[in-house]
């Protein structure tokens, strides 16, 4: 009897320690999830914090859902061109996009909509359609050829470094759709925005799918009160558009 007691304590000890090593083995195993762009993806406005990324961001909540790694590389105030110089120069950008298993990019808002969010917000939302019409004509406009070229560097960069990493590209949303349909900013730049996600649908392939980050602005509950930043049910809305995307196995 007490030789078959300590041939069962001796079993337990040997299942508990696979069953530990397999969950060290099983965290280490975990793919990775490497988030790229401005302050949408790092979560402006769900904390106080604005050194770290939020943990509310949807990439933290597309790696949760997903079991994922998630380094978030997103920076506040990034323009596309400065997402394309440190994936050219940035050895913390260069390494972690080339050992990735998947890629979120979300960048350009900056690029297309912050002259016409900097004015609306200095004219205390009356922007009159004059107004709206110079900022397109002499500052929105001339800005979108460079973005898109931006971008398409960008993905060409991620390709490079990575061949094998499965990117999702979100598009852009009207944070102004909340103004209505006849709004001048609506009127006249939703337009503008609609055709480059429709440009955007170009550059789907094997290894790049397109989020539709669009649909974000169609709910003002979406955005964090008096600002074009989502709230934490615009994240939760951008990581099922993100996962959806991904198409994670």
């Amino acid at each position: 009897m007490k030789r078959i007691l300590k041939l069962l304590s001796l079993l337990l000890v040997i299942s508990l320690f696979f069953t530990t090593s397999g969950f060290a083995k099983s965290e280490n195993a975990k793919k990775s999830l490497v988030a790229l762009g401005d302050s949408i993806p790092f979560g402006y406005g769900l904390t106080d914090s604005i050194d770290e990324p939020s943990r509310d961001a949807f990439p933290y909540l597309i790696g949760k859902a997903a079991d994922l790694r998630v380094r978030n590389l997103a920076v506040p105030g990034w323009k596309t061109s400065d997402l394309l110089n440190a994936l050219n120069h940035d050895q913390k950008f260069i390494q972690a996009v080339s050992k990735a298993d998947y890629i979120t990019l979300n960048i350009g808002s900056n690029d297309l909509l912050k002259p016409i969010k900097d004015a609306y917000v200095a004219s205390g939302g009356n922007l009159d359609s004059a107004t709206i019409m110079d900022l397109i004509n002499n500052q929105i406009r001339p800005s979108i050829p460079i973005l898109q070229q931006n971008i398409l560097f960008i993905v060409g960069k991620i390709n490079a470094l990575n061949p094998n990493a499965k990117i999702v590209l979100y598009n852009f949303y009207n944070p102004f759709l909340f103004l209505g349909p006849s709004h001048p900013i609506n009127a006249l730049g939703d337009p503008l925005i609609q055709s480059i996600n429709h440009a955007l649908e170009g550059l789907k392939s094997s290894h790049l799918s397109i989020a539709n980050a669009y649909v974000i602005g169609s709910n003002p509950l979406n955005l964090l009160p008096g600002d074009i930043h989502p709230s934490l049910a615009g994240h939760e809305l951008l990581a099922i558009i993100g996962l959806n995307a991904l198409e994670i196995e």
